[in-house]
C-alpha cells in the first residue's frame, strides 16, 4: 500500500531544455514535512536553481496546456450553443408550417 501511495507522489521529467540535467525524477513531499536539508555549497546552489527554474518552466508549461484545452471547450460549448438555437427556430418553423 505505502508504495502505492508513494507512486502518486512522483514527477519525471524527460527531455528537459538543461545542459545538467537529462531526467529529473521529482518527489513531492507531504505538506507536514517543509524542511529541505542541503549544504551550502556553490555546486549544490548551483544545481537547485537549475532544478527549481526547470520545475517552473514544467509548470507554466502544464498551464498553458491546460489553458489551452479549456479554450477549445469554451469554443465547442459556444458553437454547440448556436446550433442548438438555430434547430430550436427550425423546429418552430416547421410547426408552425404543420399546424396550418
Amino acid at each position: 500500500m505505502k508504495n502505492e501511495q508513494s507512486l502518486k507522489n512522483i514527477v519525471v521529467l524527460r527531455n528537459l531544455p538543461s545542459n545538467l540535467i537529462d531526467e529529473a525524477i521529482i518527489i513531492l513531499k507531504d505538506y507536514s514535512e517543509p524542511k529541505i536539508d542541503v549544504k551550502n555549497n556553490e555546486n549544490n546552489k548551483y544545481i537547485i536553481d537549475e532544478a527549481n527554474l526547470i520545475v517552473s518552466e514544467y509548470i507554466d508549461s502544464q498551464g498553458k496546456q491546460k489553458q489551452k484545452i479549456s479554450q477549445k471547450i469554451e469554443r465547442k460549448y459556444k458553437k454547440t450553443k448556436l446550433l442548438n438555437k438555430c434547430l430550436i427556430v427550425i423546429s418552430f418553423i416547421l410547426f408552425c408550417i404543420i399546424i396550418y
